[in-house]
């Protein structure tokens, strides 16, 4: 009953994410449990594609007429796009594991336990930068409601993956907070599923928090479109002498 509740009165974006949300756990569950190779990232790639794709909406819509696509502050939206595109990238081509074999390279770094995690900082360090860029630009959320609790959600979540990617890279960290070495392969294949799902829940957060600004955006453009044109004040000369205004 609820579940048919639900699908009645339910606005499309909790509907989207309701399903991005099953399916996300059902796909991390599925990756990890039977090995199922590329259906998580797959799926997060195509996450990241879709925001991207919006960011783009949401320029155009955000864009002031006859300016360039980077003039103003809506190029926030572009620099975004760009940015979840390159997301999706390294997602199916893994560029941030090439980064830490390229560090390793460049400066003849033995690999260790700490080093062999630069990879999963580097993670971190596109949240970082993204969070920066929101921040310096902040202005240009003024006018929307409803997608700081989503954001703020999607970056404990990431934070999250990125903790339990440094737990999972080795057994080093198990076996030194306590876990029994008979336990440490059965605790590092749960927490696996605990890094898929919760990377594909942050990216579904942030998609519903991009989808609620792009729905105001429209809404915006809409009312400035149909807004009625206010005629410029006559001036009292033109009212007391009829021809000038002619």
């Amino acid at each position: 009953m609820a579940l048919r509740k639900f699908a009645r009165s339910g606005s499309r974006s909790q509907k989207l994410g309701v399903y991005v949300v099953g399916a996300a756990i059902i796909s991390a569950l599925v990756t990890v449990s039977f090995s199922v190779a590329g259906l998580s990232e797959i799926l997060s790639a195509i996450i990241l594609v879709t925001i991207s794709f919006i960011c783009c909406q949401i320029h155009q819509l955000r864009r002031e007429p006859g300016r360039s696509a980077l003039a103003g502050a809506s190029r926030i939206w572009l620099l975004m796009a760009l940015g979840f595109a390159y997301l999706a990238l390294d997602e199916a081509l893994s560029f941030h594991e090439g980064i830490d074999q390229l560090i390793h390279t460049l400066f003849a770094i033995k690999e260790t336990r700490l080093t062999d995690r630069i990879d999963d900082l580097i993670v971190l360090l596109y949240g970082i930068v993204g969070a920066i860029v929101l921040f310096l630009h902040r202005v240009e959320f003024r006018s929307f409601t409803g997608f700081l609790h989503l954001f703020v959600l999607g970056f404990l979540l990431l934070l999250l993956m990125v903790v339990l990617d440094l737990a999972t890279n080795r057994k080093d960290i198990l076996i030194g907070i306590g876990v029994p070495r008979s336990w440490v392969p059965s605790a590092r294949h749960w927490l696996e599923v605990g890094e898929e799902v919760a990377k594909l829940l942050a990216e579904t957060v942030f998609l519903l928090g991009f989808v609620r600004i792009r729905q105001q955006s429209e809404a915006d453009s809409r009312r400035r479109t149909t807004a009625p044109q206010r005629r410029a004040p006559t001036p009292a000369a033109h009212r007391w002498v009829p021809w000038l205004s002619q």
